[in-house]
């Protein structure tokens, strides 16, 4: 008899192309606005972007099984036999993932201090005893188990994904922990590295069909569970966030992976058709003074437009997301913000959360993410202010503080357009670079 284990994370989980992802149906609250019509790839299908090697598992697999039954291939043609091994290693498959499910389950229900749903004799029962010892030795306070995380803004995608715990140990430090059974020798994959790290970039947990944010993440234990025992790898928390990041770039980039690429054709033409872009132009040349005067009348003519103010859950998941940054991200946004406070164009959201500051702030955050450097942000302003964005005299915080909040809407905009790869970078005759849609 097999238990069938009602997982209360399918609530938000929906079939993508065959792949699992995720999806939140809540109202808008106070940590974050309605997304009813959003799909997140979950972590598992982020995985699959870096095309682990499975092959040695399958030929141990196979080698098993002829190893159990020599003559399993006999009087078989070449046809027969690729079906039989291909049923082989799923069938194997199939009993590995059902083994996991039922030692999560034991490892869940001991935690819970109630009946074991797993009896002798089923899959997985045979870990009990090295489980018991596991979380004893674990000695943990369970703040959440199997709970359902969702990151929407990571490279314009975002994601989904449950993890296995959250706790607390007994040195104080909070971490994600997830439970990996293995059929003889503990270790761990930098797959699984990477999982871990996604999990703890999320922005907000689903906690009894409700959003609750994210708690503060101290450290990431990856706990490696075979029916003789137990070993716990602490995992690098930076490591893991940036390696899964890079990760979860790779799977976009995948996305679009065949754009680009002409349909086949048997001849080529004789004349060539490659469109030959205009000449980008070169910036006004203008003194110091001219250039602080240039945008001096241009804040003037904006009549420092504010824009209303901005939503208050919005600005809480901003606010999230700014705290998620590593520290060069963070550092990198306060000293922009530092230098348009010193030129009277402050965009600090600690006096007025308005949506010019607001989209200025959102914009930063999004590349903060992934490349914190002037020079981006200065193309990026030319699409919206013109050359002065490239005017040296000016520092990148006094440039962007004078946008107004129709400019500072489409600075966000580009810079989520910038992060998702729809800009290509290119030269001027200056040799200045500049930013063209791709």
């Amino acid at each position: 008899m097999n238990v069938i284990k009602v997982d209360p994370a399918d609530a938000y989980r929906v079939n993508v192309n065959g792949q699992r992802w995720y999806a939140d149906p809540l109202a808008s609250c106070v940590v974050a606005p309605a997304a009813f019509d959003a799909r997140f790839p979950s972590v598992s299908a982020v995985k699959k972007a870096a095309a682990q090697d499975w092959t040695s598992v399958t030929l141990h697999r196979l080698a098993t099984a002829l190893d159990d039954n020599p003559d399993m291939y006999a009087r078989m043609d070449v046809v027969d036999i690729k079906a039989l091994m291909t049923h082989t290693d799923k069938s194997a498959l199939n009993a590995a993932g059902l083994r996991g499910t039922n030692v999560h389950t034991i490892i869940e229900q001991i935690a819970a201090g109630v009946p074991l749903s797993i009896n002798e004799g089923m899959p997985g029962y045979n870990y009990f005893f090295a489980a018991d010892r596991m979380l004893a030795a674990l000695d943990a306070e369970f703040l959440h188990t199997e709970c359902v995380l969702f990151n929407r803004s990571l490279h314009g995608h975002g994601f989904g994904g449950t993890c296995d715990a959250i706790v607390k140990l007994p040195d104080g430090r909070t971490v994600i922990v997830d439970w990996k059974s293995r059929g003889s020798a503990n270790t761990v994959t930098g797959a699984e590295k990477q999982q871990l790290g996604l999990y703890s970039k999320a922005e907000y947990i689903i906690v009894d069909g409700k959003r609750r944010p994210m708690p503060v993440i101290d450290g990431l234990i990856i706990a490696s569970l075979t029916p003789e025992g137990h070993l716990f790898y602490d995992i690098d928390l930076h490591q893991a966030q940036a390696a899964g990041v890079a990760l979860h770039a790779w799977w976009v980039q995948t996305l679009t992976d065949r754009d680009g690429i002409a349909k086949g054709v048997k001849s080529l033409p004789k004349i060539a058709t490659v469109a030959v872009d205009p000449p980008l132009t070169a910036a006004v040349v203008l003194t110091p003074q001219e250039q602080h005067a240039a945008i001096s009348s241009r804040f003037i003519d904006g009549d420092d437009d504010e824009g209303g103010q901005a939503d208050t859950a919005a600005y809480i998941l901003l606010e999230r997301r700014y705290m998620g940054l590593d520290d060069v991200g963070r550092k990198w946004i306060s000293r922009i913000a530092t230098e348009a406070t010193q030129h009277g164009v402050g965009f600090h959201s600690s006096s007025e959360k308005t949506v010019r500051r607001f989209e200025i702030l959102r914009g930063l955050v999004m590349l903060a993410a992934v490349e914190p450097d002037d020079e981006t942000v200065r193309c990026l302003l030319e699409r919206t202010i013109g050359d002065c964005a490239h005017f040296e005299a000016l520092t990148v915080g006094h440039l962007v503080g004078t946008c107004t909040a129709n400019e500072a809407k489409a600075f966000a905009l580009d810079c989520h357009m910038y992060v998702d790869g729809y800009f290509t970078a290119r030269c001027d005759t200056n040799g200045r670079v500049r930013l063209l849609a791709a």
